[in-house]
Order: C-alpha cells, then sequence, then structure tokens
C-alpha cells in the first residue's frame, strides 16, 4: 500500500476502486476489496515525498445525487464542494479528487466509461475532471484530475464553496450512444429468435465495444465455421437496421426502487446515460462474434 501511495499517489481507497473495475477495464471484481490499516496514515507521512500540504478529504461525505440519471443531455449543473484533497504525482503535476453534494458527472460503471469536462469556480483557475468514480461503500461519487500544483493550492480551502460542473458535451453524447446499442443488439439478439442467448458482461467503450451472451439451449453456433458465423452477423444486423429505422422511444422507470430501461422491446436495469429515440443509433454494425470462456462475444461499433 506504501508503495502504491509513496511512487504512484494511489491511496488505498483508491486502490480499492482501481481493483473493483479491473484496472484495464477488462476483469471486474466487484467483491473486491483494499481496506486502510490504522498506521497507513503516519507511516505515509514518514516515507512520502509529497511535500505540498493538501487538505484531508472528511471521513464522513454526504451520499452524492446524481444529476445525470435526471437526462443524458444536461451537460451543465452547480454543485457544492464537501471534500477535496490532493497529493503530488510527479514534478509540479499533482492528482487531486473532490466529492460534491450532487453530480452531473456519470462516473465509470456497468460497462460505461466515466465522463470527462470541468469544475468552475469564480475567479478560480478551472479543474479539468478526468476521471469520475463511485465508492459504493460511502455511496460519494469523486472527480478526480491531475493538475498543476498552483491550480491545486488555489482550490485547497474549497469545500463548501459552489461549483459550476461542465460534462464534455461530445464524449457524454457518444457513451450514451455506446450503451443504448449494446442494449438494441440484446433486442436485436432476441429478434434472432431461435439462440436462446441470455446478455451478460456488457462493455461500452468507444474501443472495443461487445456484449457477452450466456448460451442456453436454444441453436447452437458452430464458432469454427466462417458460414455459421457470418450467417449469424448477417441475420443480428438486419434486424439491427430493422430496429433502427422503425425508431421508437428509449423509456426510463423506476420499479421498486431501480432504474429500468427499455427499448425496443427490452428492459434491463441500468443506471447508464442513453438517447432518447432508438433512431439516433444510426451507424451500429456488429463487428464480430466470438468464443470467450464459454459464452458468445458479440463486437459492435458505432459511426
Amino acid at each position: 500500500l506504501l508503495l502504491h501511495y509513496c511512487t504512484m499517489s494511489i491511496d488505498p481507497l483508491s486502490l480499492s476502486h482501481l481493483v473493483s473495475i479491473g484496472l484495464a477495464h477488462e476483469a471486474v471484481l466487484p467483491d473486491a476489496k483494499c481496506s486502510q490499516p490504522e498506521n497507513f496514515a503516519p507511516r505515509a507521512s514518514e516515507v512520502s515525498p509529497v511535500d505540498v500540504k493538501s487538505p484531508a478529504m472528511p471521513d464522513v461525505l454526504p451520499p452524492s445525487r446524481r444529476v445525470f440519471l435526471r437526462d443524458t443531455y444536461l451537460f451543465e449543473s452547480e454543485a457544492n464542494v464537501v471534500g477535496f484533497s490532493f497529493s503530488a504525482v510527479e514534478g509540479d503535476q499533482i492528482r487531486f479528487s473532490m466529492a460534491l453534494d450532487e453530480t452531473v458527472f456519470h462516473y465509470q460503471g456497468g460497462g460505461q466509461p466515466s465522463d470527462t469536462g470541468c469544475i468552475a469556480r469564480s475567479g478560480f483557475p478551472p479543474l479539468s475532471v478526468q476521471s469520475v468514480w463511485l465508492c459504493k461503500t460511502r455511496d460519494v461519487v469523486f472527480h478526480d484530475g491531475v493538475v498543476d500544483r498552483a491550480t491545486a493550492e488555489a482550490w485547497q480551502d474549497c469545500v463548501g464553496s459552489q461549483v459550476l460542473c461542465r460534462v464534455d458535451e461530445q464524449n457524454r453524447k457518444l457513451y450514451a450512444r455506446l450503451h443504448s446499442s449494446g442494449h438494441l443488439l440484446d433486442a436485436a439478439v432476441t429478434a434472432v429468435g431461435d439462440l436462446g442467448w441470455t446478455p451478460g458482461k456488457g462493455y461500452h467503450f468507444p474501443s472495443g465495444a461487445y456484449v457477452e451472451y450466456v448460451v442456453g439451449t436454444g441453436k447452437k453456433i458452430n464458432m469454427s465455421k466462417a458460414v455459421e458465423k457470418e450467417a449469424l452477423i448477417s441475420s443480428v444486423q438486419s434486424h439491427i437496421d430493422r430496429l433502427v429505422t422503425l425508431g421508437g422511444a428509449v423509456q426510463v422507470t423506476e420499479q421498486d426502487g431501480t432504474r429500468v430501461v427499455k427499448m425496443a422491446g427490452e428492459e434491463c436495469p441500468c443506471g447508464g446515460t442513453h438517447v432518447k429515440d432508438v433512431g439516433e443509433l444510426v451507424g451500429l454494425k456488429v463487428t464480430k462474434v466470438k468464443n470467450s470462456s464459454g459464452n458468445i462475444r458479440v463486437s459492435y461499433s458505432i459511426a
């Protein structure tokens, strides 16, 4: 833990988050935990090369209200700072972490990358937000980034102040289209009719998006036979094209306290951002189908 902290400024809480998302976003270990020993802080202060005075993140923080769940196309909102800390990375570079009472930033999770953007405050240099993550045990969303030392120190007394959060609009729209495309792929696979596949893991990143399906008792596809694979891709693609042409509203509802997203006849619990209509998913293409640890992985892209 000290090695991670002193060489890369990764504290135990952040390390726990990195483990939980699988570091490279491939292996997902939701139950992984990294606890902080009682003697960590004094040991870290003895050996850490960090020479910048940093405010401490409060031990108790209010749960973060998720403004982004209300509207995918809301790109700005005001919030109050409830926690802020930073630590040296290398040279003049400082890694900061900020907690807000509410956030318009979607955090990484559910196979979707986090929003990026900036946090602004009148009279202060803006903070570039490069990653956003949820600490599930505290129900708090943290906004992280790397800035120069002068910027970090200017913000060190910001707790209690009001800030303006701005999400990168282009990325938000892209991530929403990619996530919705994964759901529409589920509908197209179901429409094939005789596969009996159940959606499992989804990875809705711009590079290498896919959905993995658990194979049921339906029709078997021999992945070693190119003809069968191509026929499957063609069939799924034809249903995607049909559904996109048909269009239809993407509905988001609350069912027994769970957020549920429904489109093209398919529905499932989901905390991601989505498009308003299936017709917005023009350019969705199936790029590859392959076996993956006993499941079937269907890769896709969207123009």
